[in-house]
């Protein structure tokens, strides 16, 4: 979520980002081009198997598709200050009151209903990582 909502207060701006996490996982679905694949096969990680959180990665790859991203893996638990703060305020984000309801956790889509981007014949997918070349 860190990555969609930083991804969001951009306002649309076309940006170069570096966007670190200490989620490793998605560092690497994100740059080694794999989520993207997943759009192209209506959100299967493989043939009998759905990605997880498919309303997620959709959000985060047509979010990033604005702009030049990279993301960089960061260790967590305390070793780098950046993340530790993260951390901290996401804490505090999720002890609240009034956090919203994640609708695509308490009342999941089917991956077959998901609507995947629409992948035109012949058509080139974005390349989403050509700067980093």
């Amino acid at each position: 979520m860190g990555a969609i909502v930083g991804l969001k207060h951009l306002n649309g701006r076309k940006s170069k980002v570096i966007l670190y996490s200490d989620s490793q996982y998605l560092v690497d679905m994100f740059n080694g081009g794999h989520a993207v694949k997943w759009r192209k096969k209506g959100w299967m990680f493989t043939r009998t198997k759905p990605v997880k959180n498919p309303d997620l990665w959709h959000e985060l790859l047509t979010l990033a598709e604005s702009h030049e991203v990279k993301m960089v893996w960061v260790r967590g638990h305390g070793s780098n200050k950046e993340n530790a703060r993260c951390d901290e305020m996401a804490v505090e984000a999720r002890l609240k009151d009034d956090l919203p309801t994640d609708e695509g956790y308490v009342n999941p889509v089917p991956v077959s209903d998901t609507v995947p981007v629409p992948v035109v014949p012949g058509a080139e997918e974005p390349d989403l990582f050509g700067w980093m070349k």
